[in-house]
């Protein structure tokens, strides 16, 4: 380290000594620096200065009416944009406003089309007819541009929309206000009407449930006739039955006896009178009793067809309850739903009874109608034993006083007649009887049939009276009073609130004050990397010797070098922060550790540009510069890292960038946990990598990196530098060998000589060719597939690999035209040359 620190304090002596050294390092710790501010100052607020970009307006809209609303769009637009200074906005007709896009006179021009108003109002016609802008960009003029003016359409595009949402909200409101009114009275109405009509079909079903009490005494009274009835049939089958065995005695009588005729004539006149007379008296009783009860079912028809008008016009009356009570329901959020699912259930109740007692009716019609053919067969009946009767009778009291014998047969006859008639009478009393029984069925019926009527009319009288209380109950309800109160609505207010319904409050963690100061790490460092870059260019890597510099060694030169660069770099590192920060005004929250951040920053990136120039010459510088390209877009100064290609994303964690621009960013914001530190330990591991390059790699390219020098020095125009400590230790080896003068060694040796220069140009040939056609191929790749950024960085090692390539080739070359030199030389040449290397 001895020779390190001379080698430090002298280069320190010879800068202090010169003032023209003095001055241009002075330069080279500030122009780096200057590359930061002059970025930072530049890009400190620019949207600040976005009021001197033109952007045309034209508007050829018109005024549009619609539904009561009227609206002149293209006009509010234009008004509100006169009071905007965010754009220098330019209003001009259409023709003007897009040449000027096109000569570039107008960044942008946006045009509001004539139907614009119509396109916004059609939705009051339900023909919807979204409108639009037609946006004109010059994306030529500038990078940026574009996307401040395609800010300023989305502005536009978002007062349009929020001034109509506002304008239709209030237009509906006012709309709501006096429709709450007209509501107000149509429920008010519709009360009053339900009220009236419930109170009518109150009364008429207390009306019918007093008829149905009557029919059904009627039904009750009407089947006690009919018992009576049926107890007539019975004593006229139980005449029939004592008529027959009379006439069978009779039979008897007239065949035993002829004696006896004149008793016989007496006994059947009387029988026949006094059976006459039972007849006449049990078909009056019997008819006037089928009447009656004919009378009485044709009663309770009549009264079934009114009850079943009756229930109709209440079926007809709940319907238009049923729509005015769905009508309400609507307006009161459907507060009647049970009483209308009832009143739909009933309904469905009284239309099933109708029917019901529409089949009862048709039945007693045609008990009717079988009572009256009853009563006309018993008439009939009644007349043909009285005839049967009265005959016998004129016959007995004519012939019977001269004897039976001679009239026997004509008495026998008529006998026979009279039992023929008295046998058919059963089947028509029994056909009576049957119909008489119906009768008492279909009443029964009836009866269940009225009960079940009483019932559900009273069930749906009770939820009549419970609709009634409802609507008494309904001008008091929450709802109701809702519904009057929208009467009292601010439109204003509810069209302010439908422009901007939601404020969002925004709370900013570590807030930086403007873009500038937000751009500060990335700039700063990218100023650094340079600054390293041009004290590698502009300062000589490699250590020359004097008199005091004996046996120095590459690591103490390299060492001593270093020193010398890592305090202008950390000169370099405290003015362009400090610049920062007290130039330019940037943001700072903890100054202190921003400068430390600056300072170390440079160290590192100083070291690392130094091992690579130092150890590949040229190529490192190179690559140098290659590595500011990757980390540009890799250190995620100014986009997300995760917006950046898969490439990037890779890298970002190997790149000193990333972590200098982070580090950077906890001292302008504020401080979270430990990431400075972290960020600055990152920083610090390319410390150790440089110097294994530097200490370890260097030493193993020394003649490559001499040859590349000679080479670069014979064109007259490159600069270049020689290491001749290393170079002489070299040529020692060298001549050793040659002075030892080994045949077999120098037959081997130009055998190997010259198969290497029947190549040579060969190789030197093809590594020209892939130098010039790699590129090419490269491009070409880059044009057909997607991959553009990996053919890109594949391009740049390829170039690498076959600059290389090329110059390992020249090395083999110089080696082996030394070696040859050597070879031809004596052996006093020999010695001399060791003695002058010594």
């Amino acid at each position: 380290m001895k020779n390190a620190l001379y080698i430090f304090r002298r280069d320190i002596k010879r800068i202090l000594k010169n003032k023209v050294a003095l001055i241009v390092i002075g330069g080279v710790c500030i122009i780096p620096s200057l590359y930061a501010w002059f970025n930072i100052a530049a890009n400190m607020d620019p949207y600040a200065n976005t009021d001197k970009i033109k952007v045309a307006i034209v508007n050829n809209d018109t005024e549009v009416t619609e539904s009561g609303i009227s609206v002149n769009a293209g006009k509010e637009i234009v008004d509100n944009l006169k009071e905007n200074k965010k754009l220098d906005w330019q209003f001009v007709e259409e023709e003007v406003g897009i040449d000027g896009v096109k000569s570039g006179k107008y960044y942008a021009a946006i045009v509001i089309q004539e139907d614009f108003s119509k396109s916004l109002l059609s939705i009051t016609s339900g023909d919807t007819n979204e409108p639009s802008l037609i946006y004109y960009v010059n994306e030529k003029k500038n990078a940026i541009a574009p996307k401040i003016t395609s800010t300023g359409a989305t502005t536009i595009q978002e007062q349009i929309n929020e001034n109509f949402s506002s304008v239709a909200a209030k237009s509906v409101s006012d709309i709501v206000k006096e429709s709450a009114l007209s509501i107000y009275d149509d429920v008010e109405t519709t009360k009053d009407n339900l009220n009236t009509s419930l109170k009518n079909v109150s009364e008429d079903f207390e009306s019918y449930s007093k008829n149905i009490q009557d029919l059904q005494q009627s039904a009750n009274s009407t089947k006690q006739e009919i018992d009576g009835i049926l107890a007539s049939i019975d004593k006229i089958t139980t005449f029939i039955n004592s008529g027959n065995q009379a006439l069978d005695s009779a039979d008897n009588i007239i065949k035993k006896t002829n004696e006896a005729s004149g008793q016989l004539s007496t006994d059947i006149f009387n029988t026949s009178t006094e059976n006459m007379n039972y007849l006449n008296d049990i078909y009056t009783t019997t008819s006037a009793s089928i009447n009656r009860q004919i009378d009485k079912t044709m009663t309770v028809n009549n009264k079934i067809k009114t009850q079943i008008d009756l229930l109709s016009n209440v079926l007809a009356n709940n319907k238009a309850i049923l729509e005015e009570l769905q009508k309400e329901n609507e307006q009161n959020n459907g507060k009647f739903d049970t009483a209308i699912k009832n009143l739909q259930d009933k309904n469905q109740e009284i239309t099933n009874t109708i029917n019901t007692l529409s089949e009862k009716q048709q039945l007693f019609t045609q008990v009717i109608e079988k009572l009256e053919t009853s009563d006309k067969n018993l008439g009939k009946l009644i007349d043909d034993c009285n005839n049967r009767l009265a005959e016998l009778g004129k016959v007995i009291s004519e012939n019977v006083t001269n004897g039976i014998s001679p009239n026997a047969n004509k008495l026998l006859s008529l006998i026979g007649k009279m039992q023929g008639t008295l046998n058919a009478a059963p089947e028509t009393l029994n056909l009576s009887k049957s119909v008489l029984k119906e009768t008492q069925n279909a009443l029964d019926d009836a009866i269940i049939a009225f009960s079940n009527a009483e019932n559900l009319v009273n069930s749906i009288k009770t939820n009549l009276d419970d609709m009634t209380q409802d609507l008494s109950v309904l001008e008091s309800s929450k709802v109701f009073k809702n519904l009057v109160s929208l009467e009292n609505i601010d439109a204003d207010s509810i069209g302010n609130f439908i422009e901007s319904p939601v404020e969002v409050q925004t709370t900013a963690l570590y807030p930086v004050k403007n873009y500038g100061s937000a751009m500060t790490p990335f700039y700063t460092n990218l100023a650094l990397w340079v600054g390293g870059i041009v004290l590698v260019s502009v300062i000589k890597l490699e250590v020359d010797t004097d008199e005091e510099l004996i046996g120095v060694k590459p690591s103490e030169s390299y060492m001593g070098r270093l020193m010398l660069l890592i305090v202008l770099a950390a000169f370099q590192g405290f003015i362009a922060t400090a610049g920062d920060i007290w130039l330019l005004g940037a943001q700072c929250e903890i100054p202190s550790l921003f400068i430390l951040s600056g300072i170390i920053c440079s160290i590192v990136f100083t070291n690392i540009i130094f091992a690579l120039a130092i150890t590949f010459k040229h190529i490192g510088k190179a690559l140098c510069v290659l590595f500011i390209i990757l980390q540009i877009p890799g250190g995620a100064g100014t986009y997300p890292i995760e917006m950046t290609p898969a490439f990037f994303r890779t890298i970002h964690p190997l790149l000193p960038f990333s972590y200098g621009i982070s580090a950077m960013r906890e001292a302008i914001a504020g401080l979270y946990a430990g990431t400075y530190t972290y960020d600055v330990m990152k920083l610090a591991i390319f410390i150790p990598i440089s110097l294994v390059i530097g200490l370890h790699l260097r030493p193993l390219l020394i003649n490559i990196n001499n040859l590349f020098d000679k080479k670069l020095s014979e064109s007259g125009l490159m600069i270049s530098e020689n290491n001749t400590l290393i170079r002489k230790t070299n040529h020692a080896d060298l001549l050793i060998k040659a002075l030892k003068n080994d045949q077999e060694i120098t037959t081997e040796f130009r055998k190997r000589k010259e198969n290497f220069e029947r190549t040579y140009k060969t190789k030197i040939k093809r590594g020209l060719f892939l130098l010039c056609a790699l590129p090419l191929i490269f491009l070409n790749l880059m044009l057909f597939i997607p991959a553009k950024l990996t053919c890109l960085i594949l391009w740049i090692i390829s170039m690498i690999l076959t600059a290389t390539y090329l110059i390992v080739i020249e090395y083999i070359n110089n080696k082996l035209t030394v070696e040859s030199e050597l070879q031809d030389m004596t052996s006093d040449e020999i010695i001399e040359q060791l003695r002058e290397e010594d």
